[in-house]
């Protein structure tokens, strides 16, 4: 469990090296194209690079009256650090669980003003007339809107 923390960890910083690069040096460019793919490969290397590992190998010459003391302070040592990867953890889980119910409730909302709207099907989209209050928006082919609040220029009939 300490592993995939380790990991999870690793992999968040790496995404954030990569989207703090391209806040800084790539947000305004126009060519979107490679602003995405810029993106994408730092998804592919924040999964990839954080299994990669370097270890190297420190050889320590003891004696036999610190070798005696020396298994009794790393079970206390051990024992008392492997609280927190749990926490933190749990912590993880607990906020992915909160995004994932979050998003279950939007997508409910969004099917319950795409039933309740009038559904034109024109074109390969569904353009959707409703009569709540909110600005338009599109979610694949579907196209939502209130045409109350807009002028016929604006919504371009």
């Amino acid at each position: 469990m300490e592993a995939l923390l380790i990991y999870i960890l690793k992999s968040c910083g790496l995404l954030s090296l990569f989207y703090i690069v391209h806040y800084f040096l790539l947000k305004k460019e126009t060519l979107f194209v490679y602003n995405r793919l810029f993106l994408l490969t730092g998804l592919l290397a924040s999964m990839i690079l954080p299994i990669i590992s370097i270890t190297r190998t420190i050889t320590l010459n003891l004696t036999p009256q610190e070798l005696s003391n020396e298994p009794q302070n790393l079970v206390n040592e051990i024992t008392s650090t492997s609280s927190l990867p749990v926490l933190l953890l749990t912590i993880y889980a607990l906020g992915a669980l909160l995004f994932v119910l979050r998003l279950t409730k939007e997508i409910f909302q969004l099917k319950y003003i795409i039933k309740r709207g009038t559904v034109n099907h024109q074109d390969g989209f569904s353009y959707v007339r409703s009569n709540k209050k909110i600005t338009p928006f599109s979610f694949f082919t579907y196209i939502v809107y209130n045409p109350c609040l807009h002028s016929r220029r604006n919504l371009m009939l």
